[in-house]
């Protein structure tokens, strides 16, 4: 089994949950480990709600039994920026995520298999400094082929 770990963005990235978990029965085996990362501020009773919520839509949605992890693999963090210490603390090879900013703070980090998910292009522009530094796809069938 390789030692490589995926992480996953949920808002933007796993959203189209079909697709998603289609590519996700496959590339599953690719991977010793796969976790969630996803900014959810904690700070109020609004943001421990959705963290709620969110770990329900992944339950409901099938994200557990497809890639054979629990609640225990979802984390949380307040800021976009943050989720680049738990990714490296967690040993994260490969990241899919929907911004940009993500991406450049975890290449800071030392990542580099970082995978630009149907980008907006906005937040693009005000990053586009790590543009180069990731690679950009629009589906998960591109994921799926890269993988």
């Amino acid at each position: 089994m390789s030692n490589r770990v995926l992480g996953l963005d949920i808002g933007g990235v796993l959203n189209n949950h079909d697709e998603a978990l289609s590519a996700l029965r496959i590339l599953k085996s690719r991977f010793s480990k796969v976790i969630i990362v996803s900014r959810v501020s904690a700070l109020t009773d609004e943001g421990l709600e959705h963290r709620k919520r969110s770990l329900e839509w992944l339950d409901r949605k099938g994200f557990y039994e497809t890639l054979g992890i629990d609640s225990s693999n979802v984390y949380f963090c307040n800021e976009h920026r943050d989720k680049a210490p738990i990714c490296r603390d967690l040993e994260v090879t490969d990241f899919v995520d929907d911004r940009l900013e993500v991406l450049g703070a975890l290449y800071e980090l030392g990542i580099r298999n970082l995978f630009l998910y149907n980008p907006r292009y906005l937040e693009v522009e005000r990053n586009k400094q790590y543009l180069d530094k990731v690679k950009v796809v629009e589906n998960w069938a591109e994921l799926e082929e890269i993988f």
